[in-house]
C-alpha cells in the first residue's frame, strides 16, 4: 500500500468519524431543544391550570369575574315580557338585527340575543308556542332531546334533566353542536311561564367548558320570576 493510499484511508476515517460525531452532537442539541420545550409547555400548562382553579372559585355575584384575562361584571336584567329576570354581563348588548338575520335563517332568530364580541359566550332568550305547564317539564324535555338525537351527526345530547329553582321546574339540556368555525357547547334551559315555554341558551365555545360551564350553571341559578317577585 503505498503511502499516499495510506494518507487518502487516514483523512477519510477521520472525516466519517467526525461527522459520526456532528449527528451525534446534532441528535443531542435535538434531545436537549425537545426536552426544554416539553418542559416550557409543562410549565405552562401548570400556570394556565392554576389560573383556572382560582377562577373557578370567582362568582358572578362578586365585583367580577375572569374569563381568559378580561374581568367581567354581572348584573340583573329583567325581561317582563318572559317573565323573568336574570344575572348577565353588564357589557351584553342585543345583536344586532342585520347580524342576527344573518346567523339565523328563516326567521327563527330568538326575541333577544346578547353579546360582548370580547367575552367568548352568548346567552339568547325566546318565548315560544309551545304550551307546557310546569309539572309537564320532564316530558317535554325527552321529547326536546329526541328532536335534537334526531338532527344527525352535527348536534349531540351531552346531558339533560329538571331541577327546581325557586319553586319551577327547569328544564336543562347540554348539546355539543358544530358550527363552521368549530364546536359549540350548549346549555339550554326551558321554564313554564302562564303554561308557555321560556327557552334561554348559554352557548360558548367547547374549549371554554370547563371555565364557561361553571358559569352558565350560575346564570340559570339566578333566574328570578316576576310574579314570585309580585307576591313577595
Amino acid at each position: 500500500m503505498t503511502k499516499v493510499v495510506k494518507k487518502f484511508k487516514v483523512l477519510y476515517m477521520k472525516s466519517v468519524v467526525t461527522k459520526r460525531k456532528e449527528n451525534t452532537m446534532g441528535y443531542k442539541d435535538e434531545e436537549i431543544m425537545a426536552e426544554k420545550k416539553a418542559a416550557a409547555l409543562k410549565k405552562i400548562q401548570e400556570l394556565e391550570g392554576k389560573k383556572l382553579e382560582a377562577q373557578l372559585k370567582e362568582s358572578i355575584y362578586d365585583e367580577c369575574i375572569h374569563v381568559d384575562d378580561k374581568e367581567i361584571r354581572f348584573s340583573r336584567r329583567t325581561f317582563a315580557d318572559l317573565g323573568i329576570s336574570i344575572y348577565m354581563p353588564e357589557t351584553f348588548e342585543q345583536m344586532e338585527e342585520e347580524v342576527k338575520e344573518a346567523l339565523y335563517p328563516l326567521k327563527s332568530a330568538p326575541k333577544y340575543v346578547f353579546v360582548d364580541y370580547e367575552i367568548p359566550f352568548q346567552i339568547t332568550l325566546n318565548q315560544t308556542k309551545h304550551k307546557v305547564p310546569d309539572e309537564g317539564m320532564s316530558r317535554f324535555m325527552d321529547i326536546s332531546s329526541k328532536i335534537i338525537e334526531n338532527q344527525g351527526p352535527k348536534a349531540k345530547v351531552l346531558g339533560k334533566g329538571v331541577v327546581r329553582i325557586k319553586e319551577h321546574n327547569v328544564g336543562i339540556l347540554e348539546v355539543a353542536t358544530r358550527a363552521i368555525d368549530g364546536n359549540v357547547h350548549n346549555v339550554m334551559f326551558n321554564i313554564s311561564i302562564n303554561g308557555q315555554i321560556v327557552m334561554g341558551n348559554i352557548h360558548f365555545p367547547a374549549p371554554y367548558v370547563k371555565r364557561l360551564a361553571v358559569v352558565a350553571k350560575e346564570m340559570m341559578d339566578s333566574i328570578e320570576f316576576i310574579e314570585d317577585a309580585k307576591e313577595a
